[in-house]
């Protein structure tokens, strides 16, 4: 449930809990997806921004540790991102592995705006400075970036949404140089491709983009909309971008999932995408592709 307050004059939201206590289907829906990874042998998992509660996270993690037939042919994946949980109004992502250890816990630091007129919330005609709300974020701390290493194959960072336009995590990232850059996101727009995704496939960085499936509206309310010029297709909630294999594919290379439904008939869709990446197979052409999608 969506909450705002009002403090020191500025609009600040955040998420209570799941809309209508869908907690529990949400918590089996995840599991199935897992199930799902388990036996198809997935190496990396990931789910979007604002899905989890941290109450879930510590639930899939016991699932995931109540699985004693974890073989090399009935594996969990290696690592799971498991979203955004919302405690003490604190937006951080959970890494774990195949055996529901907690690798690392990754805050979000730039919020997420809108404008209260954009939702109805006030009338047209109010012009105030309120009009703007802003996601409460409470880290006291510094920030702390993690990346993920594993050795003779991938270093893989995270940022939450919006975290990708900070230009003090995406130059971090390049000068580690990071293969992978994993994005949980939540948002009705595909704002993050053009303007901060696009440039890190010339850093020949891979950007795996995770939507929330909560972007798409019903049919009488506004689409989840991207930019066709970029992708080309509707409803796309989910998008992996790599670096190009050619000089006229405008130095990125995208793959999209899409959604088979709208929100109202979600249980007969949204089951997740898997991509397989073959990072052997790339013919490479100016020095532009470092893996291709199969």
């Amino acid at each position: 449930m969506l909450r705002e307050d009002l403090i020191d004059k500025e609009g600040l939201f955040y998420i209570e809990s799941p809309i209508n206590g869908s907690e529990h289907q949400i918590l089996e829906r995840c599991k199935e997806a897992l199930r799902i990874c388990r036996n198809q042998q997935v190496d990396i998992a990931v789910f979007p921004e604002m899905l989890f509660t941290s109450k879930n996270q510590h639930t899939l993690i016991d699932f995931i540790k109540g699985n004693d037939y974890n073989t090399e042919e009935m594996r969990f994946p290696w690592f799971i991102w498991l979203g955004t949980a919302w405690a003490e109004k604190e937006n951080k992502c959970m890494v774990i592995d195949q055996y529901g250890k907690i690798v690392f816990e990754q805050k979000k630091y730039v919020p997420y705006e809108y404008r209260k007129k954009d939702t109805g919330n006030i009338p047209e005609t109010d012009t105030s400075d309120k009009t703007a709300v802003r996601e409460a974020l409470s880290h006291k701390e510094e920030r702390i970036a993690n990346f993920l290493d594993l050795p003779g194959f991938l270093r893989i960072a995270t940022a939450i949404c919006r975290d990708i336009s900070d230009n003090h995590l995406t130059t971090a990232i390049k000068e580690l140089y990071t293969d992978m850059v994993v994005i949980p996101a939540f948002s009705k727009t595909d704002r993050l491709t053009e303007r901060y995704i696009s440039p890190l496939a010339l850093e020949r960085i891979i950007s795996l983009v995770c939507n929330a499936c909560s972007a798409l509206c019903e049919e009488s309310q506004e689409r989840f909309e991207v930019n066709e010029q970029m992708i080309g297709k509707e409803h796309i909630f989910s998008y992996l971008c790599l670096p190009a294999k050619k000089p006229k594919d405008n130095a990125a290379d995208y793959h999209a999932a899409h959604y088979t439904s709208l929100c109202k008939e979600c249980v007969k869709c949204c089951n997740g995408y898997i991509w397989e990446i073959d990072f052997t197979r790339c013919v490479i052409h100016h020095n532009l592709c470092c893996a291709e999608v199969i």
